[in-house]
């Protein structure tokens, strides 16, 4: 359980790295979430 623990930790520190280092996109999500990234509509209020 406590390596477990500090897998994920380690997981967490490499991603932010490639973050970081590649300029991503950096929402924390899982592979298999989608990010509609095409343009949305103007609504004028």
């Amino acid at each position: 359980m406590k390596q477990d623990r500090a897998r994920k930790a380690e997981y967490f520190e490499q991603a932010s790295a490639m973050i970081q280092r590649h300029g991503l996109f950096g929402l924390t999500m899982t592979y298999w979430q989608v990010v509609d990234l095409s343009p949305q509509p103007v609504r004028g209020d």
